[in-house]
């Protein structure tokens, strides 16, 4: 009964959202975009995401396989899932729900959130490092540097929490939900000590995205 009624909800809110979202959207005006599009490039584009996509999944998987190896089908199969989540969802928070699938396939809630967090504070420092790049050879504006304090507080932060004093203030934070991430700290530095390789792998692949992003862009 719960899950019908969640089921439900579900439905509910994923139609509200898609109401809003094309609510704002300029009917007569895109016809008029589609009429003048070259269905090649758009093909072309398609393709790039495509690949983008997967190589970015393949990216986080091998973060996963230093614990436990799946195979690329079964992981696309709940990826998919949250990345599209994170296309709705605020901030892309929809993208931790991976947290949630991969315990369903046997991953320890600590584990699978210390292996995302790796993921993403590697793509926050990669990418900081091209905003500056950007920044001081191409733009210069106040707002922009602010944005860069801001991405250095939070690599900062994300730093922290791998410390001996960030893991204190995390467990006081969390109180009584701390045991379900044990093995948050083990699985970080087992990561780093055992699976350089896979780290090697995350990393030149998140250089690699944004090439990914401007090819599809100029397409």
């Amino acid at each position: 009964m719960k899950s019908k009624i969640r089921i439900i909800l579900e439905l509910i809110f994923c139609i509200i959202i898609l109401s809003v979202l094309i609510s704002q959207i300029n009917i007569k005006e895109t016809i008029e975009i589609f009429k003048s599009l070259e269905y090649v490039w758009i093909a072309l584009g398609i393709v790039v995401y495509i690949i983008s996509l997967l190589i970015t999944a393949y990216s986080l998987k091998v973060l996963f396989d230093s614990i436990r190896h799946i195979s690329f089908k079964e992981w696309m199969s709940f990826y998919l899932v949250g990345f599209s989540m994170g296309l709705i969802l605020p901030g892309r928070a929809g993208d931790l729900s991976i947290i949630y699938f991969a315990k369903e396939k046997g991953f320890d809630i600590g584990a699978s959130t210390a292996l995302t967090i790796t993921d993403k504070l590697i793509t926050l420092i990669i990418f900081s490092i091209l905003a500056v790049i950007g920044i001081f050879t191409v733009l210069n504006s106040s707002q922009l540097y602010l944005g860069l304090l801001f991405a250095a507080i939070c690599i900062f932060l994300g730093i922290f929490i791998l410390t001996p004093p960030g893991r204190k203030c995390i467990l006081m934070l969390i109180g009584k939900y701390a045991d379900k991430f044990q093995g948050f700290y083990k699985t970080f530095r087992n990561l780093l000590l055992h699976h350089k390789d896979k780290v090697a792998i995350n990393i030149i692949i998140t250089l690699l995205r944004p090439l990914g992003n401007a090819l599809l862009i100029i397409l």
